[in-house]
């Protein structure tokens, strides 16, 4: 087994001496260390039993995967290993996915990976284990100031973190998976945006968000104290935002203009003028979540201290299950604001499964609407050949009174549904993937070109031809002559 990975090692590197003693070295680029594809690091080479095949997963560093996670994507990738040479190598998966961990099966015949798609895998970036997730409004009554509002959540945040078993506690004004708000992108480093001016999504935060709710940061540092005071007026962008509106270099330092938003006229209230544009320092680069039911979106994140609403999501994780924690975080708020009520407490799982529900539902439906639409093609074709060789039940009796042979008849039937299926899969299959391919655009992990459904529909409708052929041809080749041509 050793045998071939050393001679296909030999291979490589008497190919790449060949190939420097040839040329003169040219120099190392940066965009050349953007191109280097290597082997996925921990997950390994996994030969085949019979020492034919190797399987290794690939990472790309100039990958799409880039611009949505930390790590680039991977993919899957079989190779045969020659007595002489080993083959071309041939990947598996294609697409912006992370495949990882290839594992042959005993008979050296089957292969298993894990792949994970770009819609689930933005979810590994936010924390969701023991974390539960609550709205705070507080009263403009009791909190009409920002100092006051920033002084009630510190103290709940050192209440709760007092509490055994709280490991952590933080506020946004929004929660991750669900829909945020937006302010107009007014300008970057001093020039127009676009015009019209773009909207982001804007997420208020507390420092800690960063590593309570979201792993870490990508690049540059998190919020301080100081944030949101006069003189340090700062943003965190996601990375979907630098690619979308800062480009190439570095986003840190960068200077945003975002535009709040403007209250509407109401019978309560007159309607405010145009807000004046704020101007935000860049100081990190978060990695993309989801705040929305879709994909990844630009987001700016802005410290709480610079605003300070009064309706927030209370985030706390702990140990203890969720009912600790909402006990917790339910006497933490009574203990400072006895009138103060928390709103519906929902785990962070339980927020990120909803999101995913319109996709699971889309699925779902698709799936549901292809059974019916193959038990209705059944039927009809079962309908169509069984009626057009009860038609030619007199051509039959009359074959067989001359001496045809019944298993001849019944061939001959069988032919004539054979090629109604291949008339039939000669227009669906390109058809069906077409639609497939606009399926796997606009649902989730669905896939154009699934082999083994496609062979199993295939292999539905063409033993459906069958039964409808054999069985009315088989029925007249028993009827006596005299009988059959006795049938209208």
């Amino acid at each position: 087994m050793h045998r071939p990975i050393a001679s296909l090692l030999t291979v490589v590197s008497l190919s790449c001496v060949a190939t420097v003693s040839a040329q003169p070295a040219p120099i190392f680029t940066s965009e050349d260390v953007l191109a280097v594809r290597t082997f996925a690091g921990g997950q390994g080479v996994a030969v085949s039993s019979t020492g034919r095949w190797v399987a290794y997963a690939l990472t790309d560093a100039n990958d799409e995967w880039n611009v949505q996670e930390p790590r680039p994507t991977s993919h899957v990738v079989v190779q045969t290993l020659g007595a002489d040479r080993p083959g071309a190598p041939r990947a598996l998966t294609t697409g912006v996915s992370h495949s990882s961990f290839p594992v042959w099966s005993p008979d050296g015949r089957r292969l298993a990976f894990i792949r994970e798609d770009k819609f689930y895998g933005l979810d590994r970036n936010v924390q969701t284990a023991d974390a539960v997730a609550t709205f705070i409004r507080l009263p403009a009554q009791k909190y009409a100031t920002p100092e006051q509002r920033v002084a009630f959540h510190t103290q709940l945040r050192d209440r709760l973190l007092a509490v055994p078993g709280i490991t952590a506690s933080t506020i946004a004004s929004t929660p991750p998976f669900t829909f945020a708000g937006r302010r107009r992108l007014t300008a970057v480093d001093g020039r127009l945006a676009s015009d019209p001016p773009p909207d982001v999504v804007t997420v208020v935060v507390e420092p800690a968000y960063f590593h309570t709710v979201v792993r870490g940061l990508v690049l540059g540092e998190s919020f301080s104290e100081l944030h949101g005071t006069p003189g340090h007026e700062a943003a965190i962008v996601n990375q979907r935002f630098a690619e979308v509106y800062l480009g190439a270099g570095s986003p840190i330092g960068r200077h945003l203009e975002l535009r709040p938003p403007t209250a509407q006229r109401t019978y309560l209230r007159e309607a405010e003028g145009p807000t004046p544009p704020v101007r935000v320092t860049i100081v990190g680069v978060s990695p993309d979540i989801r705040q929305s039911l879709g994909d990844a979106v630009p987001i700016v994140y802005l410290p709480y201290r610079a605003e300070a609403p009064a309706g927030v999501t209370l985030i706390v994780r702990g140990s203890g299950g969720s009912a600790h924690v909402v006990s917790a975080a339910r006497e933490a708020a009574n203990a400072i604001d006895p009138d103060l009520a928390l709103g519906v407490v929902r785990t962070l799982d339980e927020l990120r499964d909803r999101s995913r529900s319109p996709a699971a539902g889309s699925a779902s439906q698709f799936a549901k609407i292809g059974g019916l639409a193959l038990v209705l093609a059944g039927v009809g074709l079962y309908s169509a050949i069984a009626y057009a060789v009860r038609r030619r039940t007199q051509e039959i009796a009359i074959r067989m009174a001359l001496g045809a042979q019944a298993t001849h008849v019944r061939w001959l039937f069988l032919k004539t549904s054979a090629w109604v299926v291949l008339g039939g899969l000669a227009v669906g299959l390109p058809a069906s993937l077409a639609l497939g391919r606009q399926l796997q655009i606009n649902v989730v992990l669905a896939d154009s070109r699934d082999p083994v459904m496609l062979i199993a529909m295939v292999a539905v409708l063409a033993i459906v031809a069958l039964v409808a052929s054999i069985v009315p041809a088989r029925r007249a080749t028993r009827l006596e002559p005299t009988t059959a041509l006795r049938i209208e």
